[in-house]
């Protein structure tokens, strides 16, 4: 995603690893802002936030922010589906564009609107949206936090939903049926501070959350995918005032990357870096290499985002 630009990039893989863009990249992303991506098949999901200060439209609400979608041509070009653009609220801040593990089903949370949106694909690619869901009350009581929903994901092979709420600290889990709608389940207390994004491994086992606010991940056991059950919270490596964001696991589910970022502008550029995390026979986790610090020379602060693994 080309956030300042409104644009999504698009490469050719070359059996080297080696990229080239595809003919016609990059390609409008349908919005402002874009800045997260889903596929399902040759459907791309995209979802444009516009939340870039950089951008007029933005200050002026004359583009909403929106979810859309593209199909994805056998030589990787995108060409938007018609009638496939759904608008949220100005100020909303959706963040994510989750393809469901099960069934043609995406998932959205408006972070500043405080709503999870869920989504059936149609056969032509076009979003079929349910009605958006607010929190349940019952997650917020006694406490004071924004009703924040962030990163989310879904069981590998089970129609459970996990997502994080930001400024509580707890994780939301819900089931899903064959058209995407949500049902809510329960919600489960994160040691950490601002849990931000999740995944969970390939065999379905453990559930990883990534905490911004204290640069940790939480780790769950799935045992029981409808309880996730605390088993660890393991702190990273500060790294010069680093703060995690992005994580993957690789297929074989024995390590973790992660991405963090500078925490603020008294943080060192080198807090840009790249985690390299062990996950043992248990689930929990060490860091058995120091981060590899990206070649980022801005002044701060500067944020390197996303993250993923083949």
């Amino acid at each position: 995603m080309n956030s300042g630009s409104n644009t999504i990039a698009v490469f050719n893989i070359h059996p080297d690893g080696s990229l080239n863009p595809v003919s016609g990249s990059p390609f409008p992303s349908g919005g402002s802002d874009p800045v997260s991506v889903g596929l399902k098949g040759n459907t791309l999901v995209v979802v444009n936030k516009d939340q870039d200060p950089a951008q007029a439209a933005t200050a002026t609400g004359a583009i909403l922010p929106n979810y859309t979608t593209f199909n994805v041509s056998p030589g990787g070009q995108l060409t938007p589906v018609p009638d496939s653009t759904v608008s949220v609220a100005v100020g909303s801040s959706p963040s994510q564009a989750l393809i469901a593990s099960r069934d043609n089903v995406a998932f959205g949370a408006d972070f500043l609107g405080g709503l999870l949106q869920s989504f059936s694909l149609d056969p032509s690619g076009a979003l079929d949206q349910n009605l958006p869901q607010a929190l349940p009350t019952s997650i917020f009581t006694g406490l004071t936090g924004g009703r924040l929903p962030l990163g989310m994901r879904t069981h590998p092979f089970l129609r459970i939903l996990y997502l994080d709420i930001t400024p509580v600290s707890k994780v939301a889990v819900y089931t899903y049926d064959p058209q995407g709608h949500l049902t809510f389940v329960r919600a489960v207390a994160d040691a950490g501070a601002a849990p931000c994004w999740a995944i969970v491994n390939h065999a379905g086992t453990y559930l990883y959350v990534t905490n911004t606010g204290d640069n940790s991940i939480e780790v769950y056991s799935l045992a029981d995918p409808l309880n996730p059950t605390e088993v660890q919270h393991f702190v990273m490596d500060s790294n010069n005032g680093g703060a995690v964001f992005s994580t993957v696991i690789d297929h074989s589910d024995e390590w973790i990357y992660v991405s963090s970022e500078q925490s603020g502008a008294t943080a060192s550029v080198s807090a840009n870096a790249f985690h390299t995390l062990k996950i043992g026979a248990d689930g929990t986790l060490s860091e058995p290499f120091a981060p590899t610090v990206l070649p980022v020379t801005s002044t701060p602060p500067v944020r390197v985002q996303g993250i993923t693994v083949f």
